[in-house]
């Protein structure tokens, strides 16, 4: 049984940002909030891939970070990773891409290349969450999870997935500086 109480203290709409020549909407940052602890950045792209493409063409090529950790959460589609630590990897749909930026890494996010040579949709979630002051300049790491890799569970018309934190007695694998649950929960209609 899923049991959260929280209260809702603000409804913040979305602004369309263009990020590397896509358009997509960004809740945070955006004048008058510029954070919600521990949030930096919340972005949500969804877009059908046309198809016949060149995967170096599409998403967002080579760019640096340092301090945070860019985390994604793929819905439909898939995400292909590559970073300076020599990490190359493809998460498909409902799992998630943890990495940590640490004192520096240079990484680039597109579409998987059967994605951009074939088409279809492509929708994810990416947040970027702040580092502890004690750990913004250590190693770098990336880490990648399938929804198959993580604790889950599929029941009543809801398919809820467990990345990081705690829930029904279980634990996320993801482990991260600012303690944090995240979870995707997927509804059935209706």
């Amino acid at each position: 049984k899923l049991s959260v109480m929280r209260t809702i203290k603000r409804i913040i709409a979305a602004q369309k940002v263009n990020m590397g020549g896509h358009i997509l909407d960004q809740a945070i940052p955006l004048r008058g909030v510029d954070q919600i602890d521990p949030f930096l950045l919340l972005h949500y792209w969804v877009e059908d891939m046309p198809g016949g493409q060149h995967q170096k063409d599409v998403g967002v090529g080579p760019h640096p970070h340092r301090g945070f950790a860019p985390v994604s959460f793929i819905f439909e589609g898939s995400i292909h990773h590559r970073d300076s630590n020599g990490e190359s990897h493809v998460v498909g749909p409902r799992g998630t891409q943890w990495m940590h930026s640490g004192a520096g890494i240079v990484h680039s996010e597109r579409p998987s290349k059967e994605l951009a040579e074939k088409g279809g949709k492509m929708e994810f979630v990416q947040i970027w969450i702040n580092t502890n002051s004690a750990n913004k300049m250590t190693q770098s790491f990336y880490l990648p999870k399938e929804a198959d890799e993580v604790p889950r569970w599929i029941t009543e018309g809801k398919d809820i997935i467990l990345y990081s934190g705690k829930l029904n007695g279980e634990e996320g694998p993801v482990k991260y500086g600012t303690p944090l649950t995240t979870i995707m929960i997927h509804f059935k209609r209706g």
